[in-house]
């Protein structure tokens, strides 16, 4: 984002979404108090290793489900698919990739209370660590740096990710699937040892669009992951999971899937930028005078016989008209004398 993206009209952008989808009947960042909790059943279901996650109690079956959070924001960086290939078969590389994606409010108010509420559900998960020894700040909760030509500033931001691949004595309770093109063309993750590595359930992550149909009702159509762009207003749906992490604990966010909102900013910024750079690049021409040609001298310039030529004929002509001019002065002299006789 930069000086072609208008902030302002983003912002408030953002702000009517999140609204908008905090009435979607769905678990959302922005209204994450006791009564949303009570609402959805949601619950932190804790181990005795001190492993917990946000768990969702389906009414009136009692089934338990791991639960996901809505958390909307302005695009400020990715991870996603599909990756680079310079990676080789056998790289250690592979096995650690991510796909994540980084958002931020840019001063959005609305965003300013998701993060409040990221931070206090940070809080409650304490209870379920053993000794309360879990990791503070959160990682998911970062910063931003947005400069323009007339301010810089900082911003909270929140990021989601996920692994792609799960160690194989571990999924025993996934599913395998498969991956499929649009997620790696070039066949970059088919280089993982598949012997100690595997893409499960677990690890998929879903990319949608959001719309409304002609009767009114929210649409989600599966999309592709590279249509993300910095700048667009997401969705992000993501679990929670607290995990040990250096003799402490880690509260992340588990990225389950993305949602466009809307990229009208984000396209309207690179129409702008577009423009700029052309006129830049081939700026206004100055008009030209036309000149006038003369056929006759353009041949004359064409033929070293006729441009001899004309070099006499142009000579003998000053001859022709100094001898004139000559014969003229005369006759003139001539009839003035003949007015002075007149006049007499």
């Amino acid at each position: 984002m930069d000086a072609y993206y208008d902030t302002s009209l983003a912002v408030a952008a953002l702000e009517d979404h999140i609204e908008s989808r905090a009435e979607a009947g769905l678990p959302q960042m922005f209204i994450m108090t006791a009564e949303m909790g009570d609402r959805f059943g949601l619950n932190i279901h804790g181990s005795p290793n001190g492993t917990s996650k946000l768990v969702r109690h389906q009414n009136p079956s009692g089934e338990v489900e791991e639960a996901t959070i809505g958390i909307q924001g302005i695009v400020c960086k990715t991870a996603l698919p599909p990756f680079s290939i310079g990676i080789r078969r056998g790289d250690n590389r592979t096995r650690h990739l991510r796909q994540g994606i980084t958002v931020t409010g840019l001063g959005s108010k609305h965003f300013d209370q998701i993060i409040a509420n990221a931070k206090h559900i940070h809080t409650m998960f304490s209870r379920y660590t053993p000794k309360g020894k879990l990791k503070t700040p959160p990682d998911f909760i970062g910063s931003y740096e947005h400069s323009t030509d007339k301010v810089k500033a900082g911003y909270s931001t929140i990021s989601a990710s996920n692994r792609f691949f799960t160690p194989k004595k571990q999924a025993t309770d996934y599913e395998e699937v498969t991956i499929g093109e649009e997620i790696d063309p070039h066949g970059v993750l088919g280089n993982v040892d598949t012997e100690k590595w595997v893409y499960t359930e677990d690890n998929k992550v879903d990319y949608y669009t959001i719309g409304v149909n002609k009767d009114g009702e929210t649409t989600y159509t599966p999309t592709l992951p590279i249509v993300f762009q910095v700048g667009d207003i997401v969705e992000l749906q993501a679990s929670l999971l607290c995990v040990p992490a250096d003799r402490e604990h880690a509260l992340k966010l588990v990225l389950r899937s993305v949602a466009l909102l809307d990229g009208q900013h984000t396209t309207e910024a690179m129409t702008k930028r577009m423009t700029a750079h052309m006129t830049k690049q081939h700026p206004p021409q100055p008009s030209k005078k036309l000149k006038r040609s003369n056929p006759y001298a353009l041949e004359a310039r064409g033929n070293p016989i006729q441009r001899r030529q004309a070099r006499v004929d142009v000579n003998e002509a000053r001859v022709d008209v100094n001898e004139a001019g000559a014969d003229v002065a005369i006759n003139t002299s001539d009839v003035a004398g003949n007015t002075e006789v007149m006049e007499e």
